[in-house]
C-alpha cells in the first residue's frame, strides 16, 4: 500500500513535468534490484548471481589484456571477498613484467579467487536504529577491522570488513601502538557511519586503556588520543577466540596502503616554518656571535624589503623580560646595531646623501619612517612599529596562543597584530602558525552536534576592503 502511494506520487510528478518512462525498463513492486553487478535489497547487499556465473566461466588468461579484463571484472565484487588483494597479488605481479608468463602461483591464485567469488559474503545494510560495533585487530603485518550490528535476536549482521598493510615504519611499532593505530585507522575509515553517534569499539588488546596512561609521554600517542577523542565509543575487551575475522584480516591485509592524516595535528616545530636555518629565533637575553655564513637570506616574495629587517639582529645583554611586549620591542630596536645603521641610512636617503639605486632603497625611503629614534612602517595612513626578527614569534604567541588571546582565527589574528606591528612576510607567517596550531586543530573541529562559534563582524575601514 505504501509502495503504491509512492508510485502514484512519482507518476504524478512525471505527468506534471511532461516526462516519460520506458515501460520495459521499469520494475514495480520488487523487493530487490540488480545494479552494476550487485543485488540490492532492503536488508543487505550481495553479489549478483549472473555476475558470479560469468566469472566462473572465465578461462585461464593467456595475455596481459585478458588478465586485466579478469581483474576488472573481479574488482566489482572485491568488497564481498575478505583478503581480496592478498589473494590476487600473484596475478597483479604479472602486470609489471616485460614478458608475460603465467606461473603456477598465478594459476593457484586464479582458482582460489574464483572459488572465493563463488560464495561471496552478504553485507547487511546499516540500520540507524541499532548500535554499531567496530571490532579491530593488528598483527606484525597489518591491521583489520569489521563493522557490524546486532539485532534484537542477537544475530550479527556484518556491514563491512577491511584491512590494510603496515608500512616499514609502522611494522617496527610496539604491539600496543599497532593496536591503537588499528583502532584509529578503523574509526577514520568508517567516519561517515560512526561520527556523531555512540558505538562500541571491541579489541582483543588492552592497548586503549594503556593509551590513556601514556598519551602524554610521546607526541605520536598524543595525536592518536586526539584523533580518537573525535568519536564517542565504549571500549569492550574481546577475547582472541571471538576476534577471528579481524585477526585474519590483519594477518592477511590487502595491498591498500595506510597514510594517516596526522599532519593537521602535528605541533609546530621549535622554530617558525618561515625562518630558515640561517635566521634562528633567539631569546632576548641571548648575545649572538657573528655568523660565519655571510650569505644574505632570501625571501622570494619580499625581495624589496631592506636587508636589515630580515636578518638576525645582534642584541646586547638586556634585562627587560618584565616589561610589556611593546616596550621590549622598542628597547630591542633601539639597542640593535643593525637598526641603528638602518636609521642612519634612512636619514641619508631622505637628505639625498645616498642615491636610490635599488628597489629596497626606494622601499625604505617611501614606506618607512623614523620617529623618536624608532623605525616605523606606514600602513594605510598610520604608523606601526617594525618588529625585530627575534620577536616575530613572540608577537604571534601573544595575539594567538596566550590565554587572553583565546586562539582566534587567521584573519582575526592578522588584524589584531596589524594594529601595532609590522614585519616582512607577517601575514604569511601568521597564516602558517595558525594552520599548525595544535590546540586549534584538536578543539575547533567539532562533530555534527557541536555548536559553531558566532561570527564576529569586521567593519571595513577603507573602500574595497
Amino acid at each position: 500500500e505504501e509502495h503504491a502511494k509512492h508510485l502514484s506520487l512519482v507518476l504524478e510528478r512525471l505527468r506534471t513535468h511532461g516526462l516519460h518512462c520506458t515501460l520495459k525498463k521499469c520494475i514495480f513492486g520488487a523487493d530487490n534490484i540488480n545494479y552494476l553487478g550487485h543485488r540490492v535489497t532492503a536488508q543487505y547487499n550481495a553479489a549478483q548471481p549472473t555476475h558470479i556465473e560469468k566469472i566462473q566461466k572465465i578461462s585461464t588468461p593467456k595475455t596481459v589484456k585478458e588478465v586485466r579484463r579478469f581483474l576488472g571484472t573481479a574488482n566489482w565484487l572485491r568488497e564481498y571477498v575478505p583478503n581480496f588483494a592478498e589473494i590476487v597479488a600473484p596475478i597483479t605481479d604479472l602486470l609489471g613484467q616485460s614478458k608475460f608468463r603465467w606461473t603456477s602461483r598465478a594459476e593457484d591464485a586464479f582458482q582460489e579467487l574464483k572459488k572465493r567469488l563463488s560464495r561471496p559474503l552478504a553485507l547487511s545494510r546499516p540500520d540507524p536504529t541499532l548500535q554499531f560495533v567496530l571490532q579491530t585487530d593488528a598483527s606484525q603485518i597489518g591491521m583489520g577491522a569489521v563493522l557490524y550490528q546486532r539485532t534484537e535476536t542477537g544475530e550479527r549482521c556484518v556491514i563491512s570488513c577491511a584491512s590494510a598493510k603496515f608500512n616499514r615504519a609502522q611494522q617496527k611499532y610496539h604491539s600496543n601502538e599497532q593496536e591503537v593505530l588499528a583502532a584509529v585507522w578503523a574509526c577514520r575509515r568508517y567516519r561517515a557511519l560512526l561520527e556523531g553517534r555512540k558505538f562500541i569499539l571491541r579489541t582483543d588488546s588492552r592497548a586503549l586503556q594503556w593509551l590513556e596512561r601514556v598519551k602524554d609521554e610521546r607526541a605520536k600517542l598524543t595525536r592518536y588520543s586526539l584523533l580518537l577523542q573525535e568519536f564517542e565509543f565504549e571500549i569492550q575487551h574481546c577475547p582472541g577466540r571471538e576476534n577471528q575475522l579481524p585477526d585474519f584480516l590483519s594477518r592477511y591485509p590487502s595491498e591498500e596502503s595506510h597514510d594517516p592524516d596526522e599532519e593537521r595535528l602535528l605541533p609546530p616545530e621549535g622554530r617558525h616554518p618561515e625562518i630558515n636555518d640561517r635566521n634562528p629565533i633567539m631569546s632576548v637575553n641571548e648575545i649572538e656571535t657573528q655568523p660565519t655564513n655571510t650569505t644574505k637570506p632570501k625571501f622570494k616574495r619580499h625581495r624589496k624589503v631592506p636587508h636589515a629587517f630580515i636578518r638576525p639582529i645582534r642584541l646586547q645583554q638586556l634585562e627587560i623580560n618584565d616589561l610589556p611586549l611593546y616596550d621590549q620591542i622598542e628597547a630591542a630596536q633601539r639597542q640593535s646595531p643593525e637598526y641603528q645603521a638602518t636609521r642612519a641610512r634612512w636619514h641619508r636617503l631622505q637628505s639625498g646623501e645616498e642615491p636610490v639605486r635599488y628597489n629596497w632603497q626606494k622601499t625604505l625611503k617611501e614606506q618607512y619612517t623614523v620617529d623618536d629614534g624608532l623605525i616605523w612602517y606606514t600602513m594605510g595612513g598610520r604608523k606601526v612599529l617594525v618588529v625585530p626578527l627575534n620577536y616575530w614569534l613572540k608577537v604571534i604567541n601573544e595575539y594567538h596562543d596566550a590565554p587572553t588571546a583565546g586562539h582566534p582565527g587567521r584573519d582575526d589574528t592578522i588584524e589584531a597584530v596589524s594594529r601595532l606591528y609590522y614585519w616582512p612576510a607577517m601575514k604569511r607567517q601568521i597564516k602558517t602558525h595558525v594552520r599548525h596550531c595544535l590546540i586549534c586543530a584538536s578543539v575547533k573541529k567539532g562533530g555534527a552536534n557541536q555548536m559553531r562559534a558566532p561570527l564576529r563582524p569586521r567593519p571595513p575601514k577603507r573602500p574595497w576592503q
